[in-house]
């Protein structure tokens, strides 16, 4: 018997969700037929868990940094410009402000600009042509803007000169009814502190030249006589600063790897000093190559302690409302999953966070989650989703904790140690 284990800690972005009308009142997950996930379950655990603070909704970059073992204090504080701009290899200098954001289709309304599409239909082709467009753009008093794609329609911003700040607020309107939501203004979190007000000002001068640039794009052209969503501007959210991350993964000495198709993972994966194993199959969308990420997981562990594989695909059909994507898509990776099930690992299988396809928006229910590892416990629960996962064994618990159990069960955790109490602690 081995005195260590190797550990595989499977992330399915959104897979948490609410009552469907359209499932008489089961979630897609419990809708779906998962025999793989339901034999683990039943040979270990399983429970809730909650990414950062009972029923507060997160973001992708909070819940998956929490799983992959940041300290709370920097889980609290991690923003997420800086976790995009990572993972498409931008980098910058101290005192440079990165944001994530979107293109987006933007119009005139009187002197202001409405969002019509935050994602512009999910664009793909000819975004290296418009980015090539706007790529660096001069603002006042020294600072140059910097753009650079990341995944579909996303994008990363860097504001690099002197005086900067990040506490500024969004220009995405977030919660968001179709048509109806203005562009918003980005404005100081500190309104007295000179350099927010003077990196707010700034970023609304770069936003509106953007807007100016795209606008009348041959690319746009060719969209609006197509009929699909233009993308005439960006929206930008998660202003920050590059920050030094520490995993307890790494505090323990041991080597990982993430297997990711979406640029905000791989970026966190970057910061945390993993392997990050990405492929043209790997879209970060619905058309991901399940199979191929399987393998490469396997093939990864040969040479990994741990490995993180992340599939972006539920939260997407999430935020398009569609609950039998999400219940076709969750059985997909039901199927994949077979050519790990035949190793001796310890496995975890959680999310990032809930997202519910009735509002197409993350929520605040906790994550169903599972955990078997060889030798080790089992509870009753023999159906993995939300409703079993309720009576689990694991309970309710931190994704953090999570973590944490699966580490002890991999045979790393023998007992506390001082060393280990910035990880340990309650959030800051």
């Amino acid at each position: 018997m081995s005195s260590h284990y190797k550990g595989l800690m499977l992330i399915l972005d959104g897979i948490g969700d609410r009552a469907s009308p359209l499932f008489g009142g089961l979630t897609p997950l419990e809708k779906a037929a998962t025999p793989n996930l339901d034999r683990l379950v039943s040979a270990g655990m399983c429970g809730l868990i909650d990414p950062l603070i009972p029923g507060v909704p997160v973001a992708t970059h909070t819940g998956t940094g929490a799983l992959f073992g940041l300290s709370p204090r920097d889980t609290h504080r991690l923003s997420r410009g800086p976790v995009e701009a990572a993972g498409i290899g931008m980098s910058g200098y101290p005192g440079d402000i990165f944001l994530r954001g979107n293109f987006a289709t933007l119009e005139r309304c009187g002197d202001k600009l409405c969002v019509l599409d935050r994602r512009a239909g999910r664009i793909r082709e000819g975004v290296d042509e418009l980015v090539e467009a706007v790529k660096e753009i001069p603002l006042d008093q020294g600072v140059t803007a910097t753009i650079a794609p990341a995944t579909e329609h996303r994008i990363a911003l860097r504001l690099s000169g002197p005086g900067l700040s990040a506490t500024i607020s969004d220009t995405d309107p977030g919660g968001w009814v179709e048509g109806q939501n203005m562009l918003l203004s980005s404005h100081p979190l500190i309104s007295d502190d000179k350099a927010s007000v003077r990196t707010a000002d700034l970023l609304n001068l770069c936003v509106r030249e953007i807007f100016l640039r795209l606008h009348d794009h041959p690319i746009n052209q060719r969209r609006v006589a197509e009929g699909i969503p233009p993308a005439t501007g960006i929206i930008t959210r998660g202003a920050g600063m590059a920050l030094n991350l520490e995993s307890f993964i790494n505090h323990l000495g041991l080597s990982s790897a993430v297997i990711t198709g979406e640029r905000t993972v791989a970026g966190l994966g970057q910061l945390l000093n993993c392997s990050v194993i990405t492929d043209l199959r790997f879209t970060g969308s619905t058309d991901t190559d399940l199979a191929a990420k399987v393998l490469a997981a396997r093939d990864a562990l040969e040479s990994h302690d741990f490995v993180f594989l992340h599939i972006k695909a539920p939260d997407i059909y999430s935020h398009d409302h569609d609950p039998q994507g999400k219940r076709a898509v969750l059985e997909q990776i039901d199927q994949a999953l077979g050519p790990l099930l035949d190793q001796e690992l310890v496995i975890g299988v959680t999310g990032d966070h809930s997202t519910d396809c009735n509002t197409g928006r993350h929520c605040g229910e906790p994550v169903p989650t599972l955990l078997y590892a060889p030798n080790g416990r089992r509870d009753s629960v023999k159906t993995f989703g939300e409703s079993g996962c309720a009576r689990g064994g694991l309970g309710r618990i931190p994704s953090h904790s999570f973590l944490y159990s699966l580490l002890d069960n991999m045979g790393y955790l023998h007992q506390y140690q001082p060393a280990d109490w910035k990880f340990f602690k309650p959030r800051m």
